[in-house]
């Protein structure tokens, strides 16, 4: 069923222009009757900072996985925000309680042409609703794919799969170029559906998942406060509430990033993660 779905708050687009199909032109698939039409407030921090964290983690060089491994540095890694135009076209398409893809006009927004996609689901029978839908886990999954990930496809992206594992979850998690995500989740059958949208689109064939080199070397946003190595412009009120309420944790995981870093000799100043100077990453070798 299509019809007028409901608009973005403060936000101004006809997407009927981009087709009937449009996951914002279409109803809730209610023979499958879904659970759930929205991601909480605590749900957004937690898909947030579990995507940062494993961006950062092939970022700062420490991912050692891989097919071979172990992954390269990032010079160019950006920090996810949360945007909540990706997040409704993510919901409208898991109420449709359909475990594929929506092709690309179905994503169009006025504000995005392309937008990139991952997909979930997952047994939960006898579960209740809040233990079904586990994000952190979710995300988890989709960065597992590591593990089969040539350090070489870095370079250039080659293929949504290394012979019969897949790795191009994995790679939309960590592409460098894209900044913004939105998610939705649902929950039917006894099974939860995940979606989560993300724009500037990765998996582009040919193009390098992410630049190598010296963490956040290449970084022409600025340097995230919260996540070393990583790089953003400036948040919105909701991802800077986001940040703050995560800062404690965020701060002891730099002091352990700071450790690790001191093992790997060389003697780094907490004011070097979060300066980008001339484009280059401030670091001293150990003396």
């Amino acid at each position: 069923m299509t019809g007028a779905a409901p608009s973005v708050s403060g936000a101004v687009c006809d997407y009927s222009q981009f087709g009937a199909l449009n996951a914002m032109m279409i109803y809730p698939n209610f023979q499958c009757y879904p659970e759930r039409f929205d991601v909480t407030e605590a749900e957004k921090k937690a898909i947030l900072v579990t995507h940062n964290k494993m961006r950062m983690k092939v970022a700062m060089g420490f991912e050692e996985r891989g097919s071979p491994g172990p992954q390269p540095s990032a010079a160019n890694m950006r920090e996810l925000t949360w945007d909540d135009e990706l997040a409704q076209l993510a919901q409208a398409w898991a109420n449709q309680c359909s475990f594929s893809h929506d092709d690309y006009a179905s994503r169009q927004t006025c504000k995005y042409s392309i937008i990139g996609q991952n997909l979930l689901i997952k047994d939960v029978t006898d579960m209740e609703i809040s233990e079904a839908i586990d994000w952190p886990l979710t995300v988890h999954e989709w960065y597992s794919e590591v593990a089969f990930h040539p350090n070489a496809w870095v370079q250039q992206f080659t293929s949504l799969h290394n012979g019969e594992d897949a790795t191009g979850h994995y790679t939309q998690v960590v592409w460098a170029d894209t900044d913004k995500v939105g998610c939705g989740a649902v929950r039917f059958d006894n099974q939860a559906l995940f979606v989560c949208n993300y724009a500037t689109e990765g998996n582009l064939k040919e193009q390098p998942v992410y630049q190598e080199g010296k963490p956040a070397s290449a970084c022409t946003a600025g340097p995230s406060n919260f996540y070393p190595g990583l790089s953003y412009g400036l948040p919105k009120a909701l991802n800077r509430k986001l940040h703050i309420s995560s800062f404690a944790k965020t701060a002891s995981m730099k002091m352990s990033i700071l450790n690790r870093l001191r093992i790997r000799q060389y003697t780094y100043v907490y004011a070097s993660l979060l300066q980008c100077s001339h484009n280059e990453y401030l670091y001293r070798p150990a003396t």
